[in-house]
Formats: structure tokens, sequence, C-alpha cells
């Protein structure tokens, strides 16, 4: 078989019913419980999905390109290699010998062991599939402290319906925790990553940069980040995936060298974030021109943290034409349940010295430097505890709005606070206008909660998928 193609068809899983609004003098009303119950049960008791309108105008959709050429076939079987076997040695023979060369897919048709010491370089064009769902490597025996991923991708690469389980991997200071070790390396542009499962304790799952990427139905589980960005990270599209129990983050961006502007054009659409230590997505390293949709965070210490930090590694970049990573952030169509707060937007200044003894932000630069521009509309925040919970956490930022919310038990609309170490430098009249402020904001009892399982079961893999023979 020497040319194959294969697409993989989603489902979309969409999300809210209509929200009800009524006019009131200050943008808020509260509904009585019978009346919300009545007129919007599939919001309130059956947490039933639909689709919301929408106040404003809906961008057009991206377009979503899940082909995958397989070129040549190589498969497990012919290789001779038993499921459960420790193929170490053969894996890597495969890549140095150049039997694994561009346009060729390695099929594998069941689980195989390798070692954490393993080390593979991807040439261009090349696919790693499983045959089916619940195939694919377990690699044993990572060592935490270990910086180099055991697979490097090339351009135009594939991961598709493939398993990757980290066992056996050891923790930072003997103990548990987590571990530094980071696993696949995508660093090139064009990279797809469909409909595969990862598994384990370590530091990352993808260290992720380049541009173009699509990560589509897939399921992460563990590690402390599961997609860091690394420096230029343009227009990745993440779609309908699983995020949950990360040591920290889901998706967390870094800071890109002197010049690079970082994650833009980010597409993040019909996913859920479940259960991590801290936050959903966090964007230290920028989410310019970026859309969050149709997806869900759930039991995460923030939502989404959206960030701007100024400290002694502003240094060697601040004399250039230094802008906002984080500005122009839209968040539409989403839930946010029992989070500290569901989106955080902040901006940090600790000095030239960096122990907040000196400033970078002046009026002269606060226009350019600050966090701003951040949009959030029909979209549900709840909280089933007893504390008290922020929808939104305003620091330092602005050009905040919000319209058409719904929050669900104690949930406060907006809390705004000013750094005085920022403030005392910026005189908002001068070169901003704050400007945090929303519209159409409803409130009602919370919903019965979902169990974990309800919440895995809206987005990741399709269980039934199988490689198109």
């Amino acid at each position: 078989m020497t040319h194959k193609t294969a697409t993989k068809t989603r489902s979309g899983r969409f999300w809210v019913a209509a929200l009800i609004f009524l006019p009131c003098s200050n943008g808020v009303v509260a509904v009585d419980d019978n009346f919300l119950l009545d007129l919007i049960p599939s919001i309130v008791a059956n947490k039933v999905m639909g689709t919301p309108p929408s106040p404003l105008p809906a961008p057009p959709d991206p377009a979503i390109d899940p082909e995958i050429d397989f070129g040549t076939i190589i498969r497990s079987s012919d290789l001779g290699w038993v499921p459960g076997a420790d193929v170490s040695d053969e894996i890597e023979a495969l890549f140095d010998n150049g039997v694994v060369k561009p346009n060729t897919t390695l099929l594998l048709e069941g689980m195989f062991d390798i070692q954490g010491s393993v080390r593979l370089d991807a040439p261009n064009n090349f696919v790693l599939a499983g045959n089916q769902v619940g195939n694919g490597l377990t690699i044993r025996n990572t060592e935490a402290t270990l910086n180099n991923p055991w697979l490097r991708l090339g351009g135009d690469n594939a991961l598709y319906n493939v398993e990757i389980l980290h066992t056996e991997t050891k923790s930072l200071n003997d103990g548990n925790g987590k571990s530094n070790t980071r696993s696949i390396q995508a660093t090139e542009d064009n990279i797809k990553i469909i409909n595969s499962y990862f598994e384990g304790n370590l530091g990352l799952f993808i260290d992720a940069a380049g541009k173009d990427h699509l990560v589509l139905d897939t399921h992460f589980n563990g590690a402390s980040a599961q997609i860091r960005a690394l420096n230029v990270y343009q227009s990745p599209k993440i779609i309908n995936s699983l995020f949950e129990n990360a040591l920290a983050d889901g998706i967390k961006t870094i800071r890109p060298p002197e010049g690079d502007l970082g994650t833009e054009q980010a597409l993040v659409s019909g996913c859920v974030f479940l259960n991590n230590a801290r936050d959903g997505i966090d964007t230290t390293g920028g989410f310019r021109d970026s859309l969050v949709e149709d997806s869900y965070f759930v039991g995460l210490f923030k939502g989404m943290d959206i960030k701007n930090i100024y400290d002694q590694n502003t240094r060697v970049f601040a004399n250039q034409n230094l802008q906002s990573l984080n500005k122009n952030i839209t968040v539409r169509r989403s839930e946010f349940i029992n989070n500290n707060n569901g989106i955080a937007s902040i901006t940090l200044d600790r000095g030239p010295s960096g122990d907040g003894s000196d400033r970078w932000i002046t009026n002269q630069n606060a226009a350019n430097w600050l966090t701003n521009t951040i949009s959030v509309t029909n979209t549900i925040f709840e909280n089933t505890g007893s504390g008290r919970t922020n929808a939104l956490l305003s620091q330092d930022v602005f050009n905040v709005s919000w319209n058409s919310i719904l929050l669900l038990g104690n949930v406060n609309m907006s809390r705004v606070s000013r750094n005085s170490a920022v403030s005392s430098q910026v005189d908002p009249s001068v070169n901003t206008n704050y400007n945090i402020d929303g519209s159409n904001v409803s409130t009602g009892p919370i919903r019965t909660m979902q169990p974990d399982a309800y919440y895995r079961s809206l987005a990741g893999r399709d269980q039934s998928l199988q490689f198109d023979q």
C-alpha cells in the first residue's frame, strides 16, 4: 500500500441551552427558582445541551483538515513483534537504519513496551498509528530528571489512534509528585494528533511549537502540563479533546524569546478540562487573537489564567516594540464549574530587578503592555459549594467585557483588583481606560452536579475507531 488517506468524521458536541435575560438597570437580574426551572429546564434541571443564541455575529469556523496521508504501511505483525514484548532495540533500529523514512506509517497492532532511554527522531511525513483503540506503546523506567523526549516529531507528522502510556516513571525527590520528563517534542509545522491517548506521571506529554498544529479527539490524563506551547505557536487548533488530572495545567504557553509573540491565533473548541490541580489554560506565553468556545472547565483552580508577567527576563526585549502577549481573546458558549476563579485576567510587574523594588510598566507603555481586550459571551459560571467564587477576576488589565452570562449558585460576576505596584505607575486616564464592564447577567440555582464520567463523555476519543485498511 503506497498511498492511503483516512478521514475521521467527528460528530459535533455542542453546548448549552438558550439563556433568558430580563432587562434591569444594573444589567443583573435574579430569576425566581421556579420561573427558571419552568422556562429553562434544559439548563437548570437536566443539563441537556443545545446551541445558544449569540448577541454577536459569529466569525466563520476555521477549516479543520483531519486527513492523513499514510504512505507506505509498516505493520508490527510484519516485523514479527509480539504484543507485550519490549521492542526498544527493534524500534530504534527502524529509525536509525532508515526503514522509517518520509511517507511511511508505523502501524502498531497491539501494545508494546519500550524503555525510557529510547530516542527516536522522526522524518518528515511520518505517521505513528494504532490499528484500533488501545494499541500503542508503554514507556517504562523513565528518569524524572531527563529532559530529552523519547520521540521528536518531524514536519507534517501525525499520531493517529495511538496510546502512549508512561509507567514506572520516577518522581522528583524520590517521592510522589511530578517528573520533569518530556514525552514527545512537536516543534515542526503541520503536526496532527488525532484520536490518541496519553497517560502517566511525567513533566510534559507534548512540547509544541510551530504552525498549524491540529489536536483532535484526544485524551490527556496526568502529567504536570499536558500541552506546553513554546516560542512561536501559531494557529493551533485543539478540538474535542479531554484534559484531566494534570498536576498543573492542561494547556500552558511559555514566554517566547526576544521579538516573538508566543502563542497566537489559537482555537480551542469543544474541549473539557477536568480536575487539573491548577488551570485549564494558562497563557503566560501569550494567547493573542485566540478563541475558546463550546468548552467545559470543571474542578480547577482557575479555568483560564490569562496573564502577562514582566520580570528580570523582560530585560532582553523591553527596548524592542514589545506588545502584550495576551490581547484580543474571546471565550464564548462555555461552562466554568466549581473553579476558584472562572477566568482570571492579570498583569504582573516584578520589575527589572525581579524583586518588585522597581517597575517596568509606565504611562508610556501601559496601553501596549497590559493584558487587555478579553470578551466573554453566552457562558455559564456555576459554583455548587458554599464558598463564594468569581466568574471573572481582573487585575491591572483593561477592556474586559461580558454579555449574556448565567451565574448559578454562589458566584460573583466580576472582581477587579489593582496591584499597587502596577497602579502606582499607571494613571488610567492617561493611556488606558480600564473599561471592565458587561451586561445581560442572570442568576439562578445550581443544577444537579454531574459525575466526572459525564464530562469525560463530552470530549476525547472515538472508542470504535479502527485503522481503515
